[in-house]
């Protein structure tokens, strides 16, 4: 469980209920700009909501799942959702920062998004838990700006001696 929250979070992207203006794309704004605003809403919004800002960003199509370190971690965003919301009590704060963004566009408003991350965990005693590791989701736009299908990562294991 301990290895999947810094996956889980890495991980969640997508805003099907998204608000925030510069979160949103408009028709003239290219897929690349969309997704690396998007990409830098979440992290931003980690920062200063806390674990609950990851809903914003979570697909709400039938289809979307996450999967980390290659078994499906939330086979739909109900099962993500409960999970958040259960994490946030613990957790008070993440810090997301995205290595170089890969942005492929797919098919007009699909994307397919690919980083690095490093990702710090910090809860509610303060204490910090530090992951690293490599994300990849599909991201579409609809009506509320970009949110991701689907995602998956991996973390960063230390290796055996």
């Amino acid at each position: 469980m301990r290895a999947i929250l810094p996956a889980i979070f890495a991980g969640f992207f997508v805003c099907a209920s998204c608000s925030r203006a510069d979160s949103r794309t408009t028709a003239g704004e290219s897929t690349v700009v969309g997704v690396s605003n998007m990409a830098a809403a979440i992290a931003r919004d980690l920062h200063t909501e806390g674990p609950n800002a990851w809903l914003r960003y979570f697909g709400r199509s039938p289809g979307f799942f996450m999967a980390s370190d290659g078994a499906i971690a939330f086979p739909n965003n109900d099962s993500a959702t409960v999970f958040v919301h259960a994490l946030a009590k613990s957790m008070k704060r993440i810090e997301l920062q995205w290595g170089t963004l890969r942005i492929d566009s797919l098919a007009p408003g699909v994307a397919q998004m690919a980083a690095p991350f490093d990702e710090v965990l910090t809860d509610t005693a303060g204490r910090d838990l530090k992951f690293s590791g490599y994300f990849t989701g599909v991201a579409v736009r609809g009506n509320y700006g970009w949110t991701l299908r689907n995602a998956h990562w991996s973390l960063v294991h230390a290796k055996s001696p």
